[in-house]
């Protein structure tokens, strides 16, 4: 998960966090005929805020699940 980040290269730090979530939603409330009407522009920056915002949640899903596994091991 964290190459594709690398390989995604890309640093929002510029974007407030919750204009990041707004278009994070509207990336994800978009079919592809929709997706194909917008800008070239907008329609790279939307798929690439999805696939970054997704990203980040799988790797926190992962880590709370190594959380979980190792307090049972522990418990």
């Amino acid at each position: 998960m964290r190459a594709i980040q690398q390989t995604i290269n890309i640093d929002l730090r510029f974007i407030a966090p919750a204009r990041i979530e707004q278009l994070r939603d509207e990336a994800m409330a978009l079919d592809m005929a929709d997706m194909k009407k917008l800008r070239p522009i907008k329609r790279y920056a939307l798929a690439t805020i999805l696939i970054y915002m997704k990203t980040a949640a799988a790797i926190d899903d992962l880590v709370q699940i190594f959380i979980t596994w190792i307090r049972k091991i522990e418990g």
